[in-house]
């Protein structure tokens, strides 16, 4: 049995006993008008959604239909957002994410279906063999995805705006004390023979706060060593077995730092070396390289060889918990240590602003204010024992300070029993007021009453005298 119009747009068929809302979305590219049916099971519902279609066409916040997945959708932004703006590094990051979590989770689901609440469960489940940090970083990844799906009207609202995602949690920094550093250096010095090349790039971390990536991005030609100043213009780093070399992270992580006199010493040294090893007897297996961080081949060392062979080494001075990039939070730390701004220490580090800084070595820029502080009080004490000849007499006026509180209470405690009798005579006072008020009401309809019975007994005289 065909399908009965009810009334426009509103079509019934008995068979199934449903009714079918015809909805028009407008024309497609080639004029052809786009339509789709929504069924109810009563007339009224049916009235319900055509009105809320048509309610939606009139402000916008109807969109077409779509055949777009999550996966389709997500795949379309990497092509046209993320491949032609962002770094390849920060690419790979995103297809391991969206390869090996998003799309096995939600890939096949219609993203004009995608509901906060299944996003939500998909939270829940990640966070149960993840870390919340890596969880917040693929409900990032999908609101970024899904706001540009919003600006091409594929979806009205990004199901990632209703949902609840997990915080971040601000990892605690232990960076090494000067006396722990000092230990690793001098270890790095006798494995220098064969690991020449982690010697630099720990003497270069810990001296200047640069990021791994810029050690090995670094090239002779970023060296002045007649003007003693580094050029950090670029980045060596890896995108899964690739290597990848690409500007800095930020404008601000394009810099110019002072060459302490160490670090001088280890370029030169290094220069030297690689010379050396790049002569008659060695050239066939020595390639040369612009590369100031290089093998005993003389191929750029790959980033994830510098964080191994450095792990080896740390671990062998018991140094656990310390990484290569630790290096730069120890730095900061002996830079703030030493009384350095945030301001000056952002900049070195090459954060965009000083509260990013702030915000990273909050809690251990926290313990270097509580040293000041008390290395401030020491020194002010210093000074003034020199003036004060006993000791006791400053116990004296703790004493007399003591005293005199004690005094102040009891004066305190004097007044408050005051203030509790004085207040005490008042409410009698109250109380003795109230009584003669009432009792002057009373009088008062006494006399009223007085009153009366005179003016009748008057009334009464009156008759009498007339009759007589």
């Amino acid at each position: 049995m065909t399908r009965k119009k009810v009334e426009k747009n509103i079509y019934y068929d008995a068979d199934k006993r449903l009714y079918y809302v015809k909805l028009y979305y407008g024309k497609n590219e080639r004029g052809k008008y786009i339509t789709k049916y929504q069924t109810a099971k009563t007339k009224k519902d049916a009235e319900k959604i055509l009105t809320a279609f048509l309610h939606g066409k009139n402000t916008n916040s109807v969109t077409l239909p779509s055949e777009h997945t999550v996966e389709t959708w997500i795949e379309y932004w990497m092509k046209h957002a993320v491949k032609p703006n962002l770094q390849e590094t920060t690419e790979y990051s995103y297809r391991q994410i969206i390869k090996n979590h998003i799309i096995p989770a939600l890939g096949k689901i219609k993203l004009q279906k995608l509901t906060a609440d299944q996003l939500q469960q998909y939270y829940t489940i990640k966070l149960k063999t993840l870390s919340p940090n890596t969880v917040l970083k693929h409900h990032n990844l999908m609101q970024t995805a899904f706001a540009m799906a919003v600006k091409h009207d594929v979806i009205t609202k990004s199901p990632t705006l209703r949902t609840t995602p997990p915080k971040e949690i601000q990892n605690e920094i232990r960076p090494l004390t000067a006396e722990q550093l000092q230990q690793l250096i001098e270890a790095a010095y006798e494995n220098r023979e064969d690991k020449h090349a982690l010697l630099l790039t720990i003497i270069l971390a810990a001296y200047t706060g640069m990021r791994r990536e810029e050690i090995l991005g670094l090239t002779w030609e970023d060296v002045d060593l007649n003007k003693n100043i580094i050029t950090i213009r670029k980045a060596r780093t890896s995108a899964g077995s690739k290597i990848v070399s690409k500007t800095t992270k930020t404008t601000s992580s394009m810099r110019r730092i002072s060459m302490p006199d160490r670090v001088k010493i280890e370029l030169i040294r290094t220069q030297v070396d690689l010379k050396n090893k790049g002569s008659a007897e060695s050239r066939k297996t020595f390639k040369r390289s612009n590369y100031i961080i290089v093998n005993d081949k003389g191929i750029p060392c790959r980033p994830n060889y510098i964080s191994t062979v450095f792990r080896k080494l740390a671990d062998k001075l018991g140094f656990y918990e310390i990484t290569l990039h630790g290096l730069r939070h120890t730095f900061a730390s002996l830079a703030n240590a030493q009384g350095h701004t945030m301001f000056d220490i952002s900049k070195l580090l090459g954060h965009s602003r000083p509260d990013i800084t702030g915000k990273i070595y909050m809690h251990m820029f926290e313990a270097a204010d509580e040293k000041l502080i008390s290395s401030i009080s020491t020194s002010i004490e210093g000074g003034l024992s020199k003036n004060i000849n006993n000791v006791d007499s400053i116990l004296d006026v703790l004493a007399d300070v003591e005293q005199v509180a004690k005094m102040q209470e009891q004066v305190i405690e004097t007044n408050r029993q005051e203030v509790e009798v004085k207040k005490a005579d008042i409410d009698e006072y109250k109380r003795r007021i109230e009584c003669a008020t009432t009792e002057a009401k009373e009088l008062k309809k006494k006399n009223a009453k007085m009153e009366k019975e005179v003016e009748r007994l008057r009334k009464e005289l009156e008759k009498l005298q007339k009759n007589h």
